[in-house]
């Protein structure tokens, strides 16, 4: 218990430093050139060398931050970069965190009131940085396509950074990605939100007391992959983690997210099998020895078991399996959606009924009427439509296959 945090400062805070590390074995500080100059304003740099050089604590500092592109130019279209300096200002070159350092100093003290020699002596006491940039943005991009989470990933930024922006419950935010271009797996990405970013800007302006701020769409999305930058790299570490509230919360958010999808995953393939398959299941076949393992393999690598899990797949994230199920048994197949109405469904349950009459021994138009709800007089109408018409492959065929397996 309280081996190991990582503090992850949106501004320094040396009341958080000093109880965590009252109470952790070892404290960590991923920080950038500001976190150290504020630590040198307060404290001094005899003492920020002190508390670098300790063997409780360790600060690791980076040159590089991922950052959101956003170009103006071409309507706002975003992207997710490392951002490493390459020179100052006037034109030095920044080639080290020491550079980086000096430059720094200079500018918030004044040349030369910090000496060279004891900032070399502070980024001596640097950790290497960990580098889990272009994971996290792989895995923000990841949660970006996930909508209901991103809405509400936005829901919390807006709430942290701007506690009176109103009617927050009717906020709703996408990502709308372009074509990638390899060797890249995503493409840029624009924010499709009903967002008031003028008044974002207002209240970020009347927050810091600059008119001229502003807060757009990128300043919605940084937040969410500095969120995944830090859960990788609090589960890297096995480590407590202290963020800002606005980190603190998206994290809260991710966590419970992975939770509650892992959690309903299985809920929702028990409700599924108590009521389709009578509360049987793969498991209890296999745990039975009624099915080996093999027999197992062999169904889920037949085509309608593969088709099964691509509808899976495509349904909406969170969505509850028997629900979609029963709805994609009302849907209209392709064939009926491509004729009028009335025409399309005379000529949908003719077809059928004249081939259930061979099929299943005379159950005939008014059998497959009748029966519409039942799985497997669907799933015989769907075979022989399947087969002769191509109309399509409905879920109703793999659970008829399923219960056959289980049986």
């Amino acid at each position: 218990m309280l081996e190991r945090v990582t503090i992850l400062p949106q501004q320094l805070d040396l009341g958080a430093i000093a109880e965590a590390v009252v109470y952790y074995g070892k404290v960590e500080i991923r920080c950038f050139n500001g976190h150290i100059a504020d630590l040198v304003e307060r404290v001094g740099i005899d003492t920020a060398i002190r508390v670098a050089e300790s063997d409780l604590i360790d600060f690791r500092y980076s040159v590089a931050s991922l950052s959101i592109m956003t170009d103006n130019d071409q309507l706002y279209p975003h992207d997710i970069f490392t951002i490493l300096p390459d020179q100052t200002a006037d034109g030095r070159k920044i080639r080290s965190a020491a550079d980086e350092l000096d430059y720094t100093f200079a500018n918030r003290f004044g040349n030369g009131v910090i000496n060279s020699r004891d900032v070399r002596r502070l980024v001596g006491a640097f950790l290497e940085p960990v580098n889990l940039q272009q994971r996290a943005s792989e895995h923000a991009i990841s949660d970006f396509e996930k909508h209901s989470f991103f809405t509400n990933a936005v829901k919390l930024v807006l709430e942290n950074q701007f506690p009176s922006y109103p009617n927050l419950t009717d906020v709703n935010a996408r990502i709308v990605f372009s074509p990638p271009t390899p060797p890249r797996r995503w493409g840029q990405f624009m924010l499709a939100s009903n967002v008031d970013f003028a008044l974002t800007s207002k209240l970020l302006a009347k927050t810091i007391g600059e008119p001229q701020s502003q807060f757009g769409p990128g300043n919605l999305i940084a937040p969410i992959v500095h969120m995944h930058e830090a859960l990788l790299y609090a589960g890297g570490n096995r480590c407590d983690i202290w963020a800002d509230n606005t980190c603190s919360a998206l994290l809260q958010l991710r966590v419970n997210s992975l939770l509650d999808r892992l959690e309903n995953g299985k809920k929702n393939i028990d409700r599924f099998h108590e009521l389709k398959f009578s509360r049987r299941s793969f498991a209890e076949a296999v745990n039975n020895n009624a099915r080996s393992l093999a027999d197992v393999m062999d169904f889920v690598e037949k085509d309608d078991t593969r088709k099964f899990k691509r509808w899976i797949a495509a349904s909406a994230e969170q969505a509850d399996l028997l629900v979609e199920y029963e709805k994609s048994k009302l849907a209209p197949s392709a064939l009926a959606a491509s004729l009028p109405f009335k025409a399309g469904k005379l000529v949908l349950f003719a077809t059928v009924g004249a081939a259930l009459d061979r099929i299943t021994g005379g159950s005939g138009v008014a059998g497959v009427i009748g029966g519409l709800a039942g799985d497997a007089l669907l799933n015989s109408a769907d075979e022989f439509i399947t087969s002769r018409l191509r109309l399509g492959w409905r879920p109703n065929q793999w659970v008829a296959m399923a219960d056959k397996f289980l049986n």
